[in-house]
């Protein structure tokens, strides 16, 4: 049952599937607090019976003004109401930014002399076709011009996203010009605010420009969101570089908008004491609006902590993390360096609590006293993981921590720190007579509970991986880089440290599920799908990676490396039909040579074989044949061959009776 006062509120990014969401989903909120329904499709109802229904209608005209004439026609058939439908649309200052006038400030009221850039007369032509969408019972409608909204995660594409993104991934935050501007703004929750003011009361003119009381330029906005949430460094971009044309810094329309509103409907609504939450501007409430970005974007610090023996793997390991989730792997032992030699104080206070340690234990009996304290070292470890590009993004910890005590140091925040990290109270925050009451009634309890633990939920692991190796196999493989007396001594180190109460139990114990790994069973493969299970939990981590230009980088590396393959395939294709073109020639000449001496050979022996024949003919034959042929040829007969056999006849009973009387 709808409570006394509720509407129905049609809203375009609920009755519209794949629209922005932005200040729809803020308008929902409002509609929430204020126990109004939103009226949703359900595959049934018509958009004509759902506008029927509602009492006030909700469109973007900026982000989804495609949907404004399907929205229009379907009001031209409603019939005239008991009350008349509120048709509200969002639109954007950016349609006044050619607007001539003589006055520095511009007026809300004169709405219709209005001008704007190419850009924006799309939206300025929806803006008009909202207010003439007015007809007596049946619609009122206004259009409400916010500044620059900002809040909830950020408009990515009018606001101030960009920003916000540059700081959170610790790169310096850029502003467009000179950054003298001054933006118009409001909150898109205070935007929601304005709607429903507007629904309940309609203004003097169908036209309301809605901003807040900030005086903050451009300049301010990225210098505050650096500071809030990354390293602290802005710069200038100026208007005619590539990124400021590629839009990656913003609206730089906005930048050219040096003009400022009078007070109109909202300074009315703060006269009638209708309070704005975030009225003085983004600037003065930077740390909630970083946290909203924060929590509408779903980033979150990827935090892994491994912990194995010598032997395991764990710095190679880290290095493929950190690779994989864009995150840096941190090292204990060079944080502690960088330390000592960056500070000349610490180094001396380092100096002097080893020779502390060394006097009570001069036999170095005590394999503690070799080594700074554990509050010591877990100190210098934690001012390095809330640099904001760790406490952003997230570690890698392979050497850190090694014992309990270190372990619980990571994990909980000492008594110097709890101070040290309390929230300040932002300006206007009435908190004062709250603090004092509470202070009052648990005074017995803060020296009671005066040892309470708090966690370090920025230091403290959320992954925790055990890399669980023998003795015997970790020996084996540290075998192959150190001398066996290094090894050994490797090993022992970490078999005396402290196992009464190792680093995983106090993980464990501050509800930490710890993953254990064999890597000695597993291949790096089959390690790296466990883990990424394990840490993404179903959906991989989102922090802005891979950015466009770690995208294009990795695609020329792929292609490139496509590239190498497909040469080193060529040229080991090319070299193999070389071979086997060499191959080939070396196999024909050889039975070239081969053949020619077979032949050699057969010539030999039909030579050997045919001497007695050849030494018959010449002896017996060849003599009386010659002969008889030139014979033959001196007389030259009729008939030369039967001349020719008479001839040899002769010759042949001739030297048969030449044999006889011999």
């Amino acid at each position: 049952m709808a409570a006394e006062g509720s509407i129905r509120v049609f809203i375009d990014s609920v009755w519209w599937p794949g629209c922005s969401k932005y200040v729809g989903n803020q308008v929902k909120a409002q509609c929430a607090e204020l126990q109004h329904s939103v009226i949703k499709p359900d595959g049934k109802t018509t958009l004509k019976h759902a506008l029927e229904k509602a009492d006030l209608a909700v469109i973007d005209l900026v982000r989804n003004g495609s949907h404004l004439a399907e929205l229009m026609a379907a009001i031209k058939q409603l019939d005239e109401r008991e009350e008349p439908l509120k048709l509200i649309g969002i639109s954007t200052f950016m349609t006044w930014n050619k607007t001539r006038t003589t006055e520095l400030k511009l007026d809300e009221t004169l709405y219709t002399r209005r001008g704007c850039t190419p850009k924006y007369k799309p939206i300025r032509t929806l803006e008009t076709l909202v207010i003439n969408c007015e007809k007596p019972g049946k619609v009122e409608s206004c259009v409400v011009a916010p500044g620059v909204l900002y809040g909830c995660g950020e408009d990515a594409d009018e606001g101030f996203f960009s920003m916000f993104k540059n700081a959170w991934m610790c790169e310096p935050v850029g502003y467009l010009g000179e950054g003298k501007v001054v933006p118009p703004t409001i909150h898109v929750s205070d935007l929601a605010k304005v709607i429903f003011e507007v629904q309940a009361e309609s203004p003097e003119k169908p036209y309301v420009v809605a901003v807040d009381k900030s005086k903050a330029t451009l300049a301010d906005i990225a210098s505050a969101v650096s500071k809030a949430l990354g390293l602290g460094v802005t710069e200038n971009v100026p208007v005619d570089s590539v990124k400021a044309l590629a839009g990656s810094c913003g609206n730089l329309e906005m930048v050219l908008f040096d003009k400022s509103f009078k007070p109109g409907y909202v300074a009315e609504l703060e006269e009638k004491e209708v309070s704005l939450d975030y009225i003085k501007g983004p600037v003065a409430y930077i740390e909630k609006l970083c946290k909203e970005f924060v929590s509408a974007n779903n980033l979150k610090p990827v935090k892994i902590c491994l912990y194995g023996r010598p032997g395991t793997g764990r710095a190679e390991l880290a290095a493929k993390l950190a690779k994989k989730y864009y995150i840096e792997s941190v090292s204990y032992a060079d944080a502690f360096k960088s330390a000592v030699e960056s500070d000349k104080e610490f180094a001396a206070k380092v100096e002097a609590v080893m020779a502390k340690q060394k006097k009570k234990d001069p036999k170095g009996k005590n394999p503690k006293s070799a080594h700074p304290p554990a509050e010591m070292k877990t100190a210098v470890l934690k001012m390095v993981l809330r640099q904001p590009q760790y406490r952003n993004k997230g570690f890698v910890l392979s050497d850190y921590p090694t014992t309990a005590e270190e372990a619980k140091g990571l994990c909980i925040l000492t008594e110097d720190e709890v101070k040290a990290l309390k929230p300040k109270r932002e300006e206007g925050e009435e908190e004062e007579e709250e603090e004092e009451e509470q202070e009052a009634e648990g005074e017995e309890e803060q020296t009671a509970d005066a040892k309470k633990e708090v966690a370090d939920s920025g230091c403290c692991p959320e992954f925790v991986v055990d890399l669980q190796m023998s003795r015997s196999e970790a020996k084996r493989r540290l075998s192959k880089l150190f001398s066996d007396e290094d090894v050994k001594a490797k090993m022992d180190a970490f078999d005396k440290l402290d196992k009464k109460e190792s680093p995983l139990d106090v993980f464990r114990d501050y509800g930490t599920d710890v993953l254990e790994i064999s890597p000695a069973e597993s291949s790096e493969a089959e390690a790296m799908e466990l883990l990424a299970m394990y840490i993404e939990k179903g959906s991989k981590p989102n922090n802005f990676h891979p950015t466009p230009e770690e995208s294009y980088a990795a695609k020329i590396a792929s292609e490139k490396k496509l590239a190498d393959e497909k040469a080193k395939q060529e040229a080991e294709l090319k070299a193999k039909e070389e071979a086997e073109a060499k191959l080939k020639k070396e196999i024909e000449q050889k039975d070239t040579e081969r053949r020619k001496k077979v032949m050699l050979e057969e010539q030999a022996l039909v030579e050997n074989c045919s001497m007695p024949l050849r030494k018959y003919l010449i002896g017996n034959v060849i003599p009386p044949l010659i002969k008889g042929l030139l014979e033959t040829c001196k007389i030259q007969p009729e008939d030369p061959i039967d001349y020719l056999a008479e001839y040899l006849f002769k010759h042949a009973a001739e030297l048969k009776a030449k044999e006889q009387d011999a």
